[in-house]
């Protein structure tokens, strides 16, 4: 399992594989766990690209929003990312839980 965790100022990967080795594809179909801070209506779930949109918490006990679902590859995961942005949410975390290219 790959965990790809992105913060305003910082974007690194744990257990990421060097682009080179194989299974890590930007073209492969991922499940990708998004948190946002504050809340989104779930009506935003076709704008972003089928999500599931749940409300979650905080450790600190602030609300925030839980996205989770497949996208197609890393280039619909960049787009619902600049959906993000455009609607002025700040992100908390990005993270790929199951890969195809890994059989997952």
């Amino acid at each position: 399992m790959r965990v790809l965790v992105f913060y305003p100022d910082v974007f690194y990967a744990i257990g990421m594989d060097l682009p080179t080795e194989r299974g890590y594809l930007l073209d492969a179909p991922g499940r990708y766990r998004i948190i946002i801070r504050g809340t989104l209506d779930a009506g935003w779930a076709d704008r972003l690209s089928g999500m599931t949109i749940s409300a979650t918490r905080l450790a600190n006990g602030a609300s925030a929003t839980l996205l989770i679902g497949e996208l197609a590859d890393q280039s619909a995961l960049v787009g619902v990312l600049n959906t993000l942005h455009d609607l002025g949410l700040s992100l908390v975390s990005v993270e790929c839980v199951a890969d195809k290219a890994e059989g997952l």
